[in-house]
This record gives structure tokens, sequence and C-alpha cells, in this order.
């Protein structure tokens, strides 16, 4: 635990963490059958660094990510960019 909260306590109150629902199309659902493809929402939560007029960086993960797996990124660019 004293670990975790080593790790975890650097970014603690550093960034803001949201999520939106990304409407994910049929037309890229070529996998299933025609039958089973509809549109529906799949959840993308995302963290927010940096000050809010900086240039943007914008890192993406995989499926099996979290909108953690950025933070020690994140934090040592977050004085110049967000």
């Amino acid at each position: 635990m004293a670990m975790a909260s080593r790790v975890v306590g650097r970014f603690f109150n550093r960034f803001r963490l949201d999520h939106f629902n990304y409407m994910h199309p049929v037309r890229l659902q070529r996998g299933s059958p025609q039958r089973l493809r509809k549109v529906y929402p799949v959840k993308i939560a995302y963290t927010d660094w940096g000050p809010r007029d900086a240039p943007v960086v914008i890192c993406c993960g995989g499926v099996a990510n979290t909108a953690m797996r950025f933070n020690y990124l994140a934090y040592d660019l977050s004085g110049s960019f967000r």
C-alpha cells in the first residue's frame, strides 16, 4: 500500500477525469451479422491535464487500456501542454 500511495500520490489533483459516449456506427461493424448491427454507445474515459490554453497532445490507448494509461507522460508534459 505504501508503494501504491507513492505512485498514485504523485498525480493527486493534477488532472480531471471525465468521459463521453461515442456512438459506434453500423458501417464499422462488418464482423457482425447484418441483423445484429445497430448503433450503440461506447463509454470513452479520458484524463485532462495541463493549462486549458496550452497546445493539445492526444494519447490513444487500445481496447483494454484505461484513462490512466498515460499518467507519467501527461504529468511530465503538463507544464507546457494540455
